[in-house]
């Protein structure tokens, strides 16, 4: 049976805000235009759901509906014309800046209303089997719930921090995720869910060496790609003391307040501004060792995309110990962990003198991902999954 699947994600907001910086007639183009330029760059999953759907024989299209400019065209050529023009006056009042910086919070207000009239309207038009989210998305619960007016089934991936809904029972059928906690703590409150490590595209790479080149040449011992907030208390004294050894480049991103006091001198001359997709991927193919350290919200688990983005990529990954690790690589054969900080340091080290040893870990690490940690095996579980559910 063949599935009519709907796709909703998001991309981090300063990309887009680069991404159209970079090319700001792009915004006047025509939808389908767009969102393949966004789709191209590869961040996050961008189309490897969809692709490797159509690849089993379904229909797929992927919304990504925090990106202003795309979500307007779509309304343009919808007849949506009373949401363009407010999006236009809003846009208005952001470009005014200080004068008229008491009406932010009413403009936040209206955006959020505007963005789910224009997502429930694609919905609507393309009347999925399945509506699959990407729970990162800024859709309230109650406008997922409107959704389901116009499909059959609606699963979400989680592998972030947990969702603020309220109303789980309500919207989700299944929710697949890649924390072993969450998919207990699931299914013991009566919401079916199920296990699934993240993954990597292939034709990523291949986008990355029509863009780049076919060629790498290694211009980077170590590298770390990646971002700090509340949630990576760790992470943060872990990259000040990367930051004070002098041995690796850092590119970084601040999702949200962080305390600057908590950045070392070291670590605040060494930051380059954050990188996505292509580009990300460039820079690991790039690099000799890439390094990660999970964030607190994963718990003891092996449950980040950064593992598969690196290995796919090349790179040896040099990563801290987690409990179920063994489960997707074989440390020291195809990955590298690390302890503790001065652990992570002194195999850093000893692999960057041993270049041998390190350049066959990361070719077993990338043929282990290449052949078992592809988005192809991961689109083939979740269909099964539709499958049961559409079946129910």
């Amino acid at each position: 049976m063949s599935y009519r699947i709907q796709i909703v994600t998001t991309l981090p907001g300063p990309f887009l805000q680069q991404f159209y910086d970079a090319q700001p007639a792009l915004a006047a183009q025509p939808y389908a235009e767009q969102l393949q330029a966004l789709l191209v760059e590869s961040v996050g999953w961008s189309d490897a759901y969809a692709l490797n759907f159509r690849a089993w024989g379904h229909e797929a299209e992927t919304l990504i509906v925090n990106a202003a400019p795309l979500q307007r065209q779509w309304a343009k050529e919808h007849g949506l014309g009373d949401a363009i023009r407010q999006l236009r006056l809003l846009e208005a009042v952001d470009r005014m800046g200080q004068i008229t910086r008491p009406l932010r919070g009413t403009s936040q207000v209206h955006r959020k209303r505007l963005q789910a009239e224009i997502f429930l309207q694609q919905v609507k038009r393309y009347r999925p089997d399945i509506l699959f989210v990407q729970l990162q998305t800024p859709l309230s619960g109650a406008v997922l719930k409107a959704a389901r007016q116009h499909c059959r089934v609606v699963i979400a991936q989680l592998a972030s921090r947990f969702p603020a809904y309220s109303d789980l029972f309500d919207i989700f059928d299944l929710i697949i995720t890649a924390f072993p906690h969450y998919e207990r703590f699931f299914n013991d409150c009566g919401l079916r869910s199920v296990y699934l490590p993240l993954a990597f595209e292939p034709i990523f790479l291949q986008r990355v060496r029509a863009r780049y080149g076919a060629d790498a040449q290694t211009a980077f011992d170590a590298v770390f790609i990646g971002s700090i907030s509340t949630q990576h208390r760790q992470r943060l004294h872990w990259l000040n003391a990367l930051a004070d050894s002098d041995l690796v480049d850092i590119w970084l991103s601040f999702d949200g307040p962080v305390d600057p006091s908590g950045l070392s001198e070291s670590l605040r001359r060494c930051l380059r501004p954050p990188v996505y997709g292509l580009e990300m991927y460039d820079i690991y193919r790039r690099a000799r060792i890439a390094l990660n350290s999970h964030p607190e919200i994963s718990g003891p688990y092996a449950a980040i995309m950064r593992m598969y983005e690196i290995t796919g990529s090349g790179a040896l990954l040099l990563t801290d110990e987690r409990q179920d690790i063994a489960d997707l690589f074989i440390p020291g054969q195809e990955i590298v962990t690390y302890s503790h900080i001065t652990d992570c340091l002194d195999k850093l080290k000893y692999f960057i003198d041993h270049e041998q040893e390190r350049a066959k870990i990361a070719k077993n690490g990338q043929e282990k991902t290449l052949s078992a940690h592809r988005y192809a095996q991961r689109a083939a579980f979740i269909l099964e999954q539709m499958q049961k559910l559409c079946n129910c």
